[in-house]
């Protein structure tokens, strides 16, 4: 029999190696990345790991999270993603065509990304998307912090509690599975 106590959904005839789901968060200012416990959100009756995995970030701040799990996208689950995160105008993805908003979602989950400005730390929700575009898996970024009022490009500003624009961060490309946090100053 195989052990299946380490996951949600599923059944024990499904082997204990499930697909690796990577994506990457790229910047300098990232301190800490934290998951958000009981925020994860599968497609029903998908074998997953419990959270996914956040190992310290390489040299030059890159952060490789890993969710374990089955791959099969539905609606529920992108119209979740959608209202947790505030609406299409709080979403981006790294391709620049194609919907506003994903239609299908397979899972999503949300972190605390802790960032660094000066001498200030700054807490932000995030929540992370995978999905799938054309042929391959596609990763969708979002949060109430988080203006993509076109689709096609986003900044995630952090304000100071004197009201004091901190920094902006322009969200870009940093690999096919993965997103830069480009400062603006």
């Amino acid at each position: 029999m195989t052990d299946v106590d380490h996951r949600q959904g599923g059944d024990a005839s499904v082997p204990d190696a499930l697909p690796d789901n990577i994506v990457l968060l790229s910047s300098e200012a990232i301190q800490n990345i934290v998951y958000i416990k009981g925020s994860l959100v599968f497609s029903d009756g998908m074998p997953h790991d419990l959270e996914p995995e956040i190992p310290k970030p390489t040299e030059g701040g890159t952060w490789k999270l890993n969710m374990p799990g089955a791959r099969v996208k539905t609606r529920p689950v992108a119209q979740s993603f959608k209202n947790i995160c505030g609406g299409e105008d709080h979403l981006y993805k790294l391709e620049k065509i194609g919907d506003r908003s994903p239609e299908e979602l397979n899972f999503y989950f949300g972190v605390v990304v802790t960032f660094l400005i000066g001498d200030e730390t700054f807490n932000t929700n995030i929540y992370l998307g995978q999905g799938s575009w054309l042929l391959a898996n596609n990763w969708w970024i979002g949060g109430g912090a988080i203006a993509a009022p076109d689709g096609k490009s986003a900044v995630l500003p952090l304000i100071s509690p004197s009201g004091l624009t901190a920094q902006v961060f322009e969200l870009g490309w940093h690999t096919d599975s993965g997103f830069a946090l480009n400062a603006w100053f």
